[in-house]
Parts: structure tokens; sequence; C-alpha cells
């Protein structure tokens, strides 16, 4: 049942979740955040060999503050567990997180962190994770707007909130399902001026719809077409008999189609190879 409450939930720092977390155990790099006192080497190297070192190169680099990427795919293939994964991956590496969703509530979005933090725990074969789980906990915010609850004005009054009372600035915004099919230029314009005034890179999720042909001469589906030059980065994903494949369509010229190496596991959540 859809939360009808006009006002975003947000989930508390520090708070406990059912998942067990770890002890760090080596320093990371990046701005003080979830694992400021590191991470174990297993899970370091971990994330070392993860696709996602793969994808940061493929688009150029991490996003920097005020750089906009696109997530696209149709409901249900995967955009909140590819989001997710690059938050969780740029939290365990030091940076904060603000997670905003469109039509999740909060408890549902921390499920998602939970069950790929937990999946990293089984592969690196850790034990005693509770610190780790607590520190990613305490560098991560989720805002939930339901019910077209979502403002700019809100928007931007929580994220000065976090700044100004809370000490919280984040390193990466994540606003998914995001209504690209209604927005204006003008309104992506303001989202992205928050992030920039934050200092945050800014990954948002669109939804295409299987019905909708490719116009575009970039071949970039709509909705997101009509923004595009906004962009620094515009990935595709759609399912396959394997996983979720990943395109890269913006910046261009990744291959012979911009299909990455890896897909996304729909069990684990996880990025695997190809």
């Amino acid at each position: 049942m859809i939360d009808k409450t006009p006002n975003p939930t947000q989930d508390a720092a520090g708070r406990q979740g059912s998942t067990p977390a770890t002890t760090a155990t080596t320093a990371t790099g990046g701005a003080p955040g979830a694992t400021s006192k590191g991470v174990p080497v297993e899970l370091k190297e971990l994330m070392d060999r993860s696709p996602l070192r793969t994808f940061e190169k493929a688009i150029g680099g991490e996003l920097r503050p005020g750089q906009l990427g696109i997530v696209i795919a149709r409901h249900g293939a995967g955009k909140t567990p590819f989001v997710v994964g690059m938050a969780l991956d740029a939290i365990l590496r030091g940076r904060k997180v603000l997670h905003v969703s469109l039509d999740m509530k909060t408890e549902h979005v921390r499920e998602f962190y939970d069950q790929i933090f937990a999946e990293y725990v089984r592969i690196a074969h850790l034990t005693d994770t509770l610190q780790l789980h607590l520190d990613m906990e305490r560098a991560r915010r989720i805002h939930a707007y339901l019910a077209a609850s979502f403002t700019l004005e809100k928007f931007k009054g929580a994220v000065a909130f976090m700044r100004d009372h809370a000490s919280f600035t984040p390193d990466i915004i994540v606003v998914d399902e995001y209504d690209f099919a209604h927005a204006s230029d003008g309104d992506l314009a303001g989202i992205a001026a928050v992030a920039t005034e934050a200092k945050a890179a800014l990954w948002m999720t669109a939804v295409r719809h299987r019905e909708e042909p490719v116009t575009d001469p970039d071949g970039i589906p709509a909705p997101v077409a009509p923004h595009k030059a906004r962009a620094t980065a515009i990935v595709d994903l759609h399912t396959a008999d394997h996983g979720v494949k990943v395109r890269l369509l913006k910046p261009a010229g990744y291959g012979t189609d911009g299909t990455l190496p890896f897909v996304l596991d729909p069990t684990s959540m996880l990025m695997k190879r190809a």
C-alpha cells in the first residue's frame, strides 16, 4: 500500500539493520564516511576487482560534483539495484550518499543496501561485520517521497537541513524513479543545482516503456532523450538470459554498441563479468 504522507521519511544515522556489519582493518581513501576506519583487506580486494572499476573507466572516471548520470530501464529491470550497488561501493570507499526514492518506502530501499552488503560479506568470507554495517548506515541517508510528494523546494530544504543541522554533506546523490516524462529542462537544472551546491555527483533513474520507439539520433530512449545534453553518462539496462545487460549510451564509442563486459545478477544484485 502506498504511503500518502507528503513529507519524506528518513533512516536514522547509526541505526542497526538486520544484517551484521564488519570491523574495519585497512584504511580507505575518499572523504570521511562509512568506512573512515577502513575495510577488511578481503573486502577491499573484492571491490578493487569489481566490474564497477571497468564502468568508471568507460564513463571517464567517477562523476564529479554537479555532473549527472542517468540509468534507464523498464520497470523491474534493475535500476534500483544498479544505483544502490554503485552507492554502496562508494560508501565502502569512504563517500557519503543521499538516496532519494520516489517510489519505495525507506525500509524497502534499506533492504536493497542490506542484501548487497550481505553478498559482499558472503563472498569475502567475513564474520565480524557489525561495525562496518553501522559505519555504512551512518554514511547513508534515505529519503522517501511517495504519492508524488517530491518537489524541488522540499529536496533543496532537506539537503540544506542535513548540512546545517546534521553535519551531513553527501558526495553522491541518488534520485531513483524520477519522472523524466513530465520534467522540464528547468526541473532538471534545479535538481542539478542542488547537487552542485552540495558538491555532490548526481545519479538519477528513469523508466522507459517497451512500446516507445527510439527516435533519437544518438539512440537515447524516451523520455531521457530531450535531456541528454545535461547528462555526462547515460546507461541503458535490459534483461537477458543470464542477467541484466548494461549498455553505455553516453559517452558513445564503447565497443561496438556500448555493451559493457558485465551483467547485473538479478539474484545477488551484484555486477558480474559477462
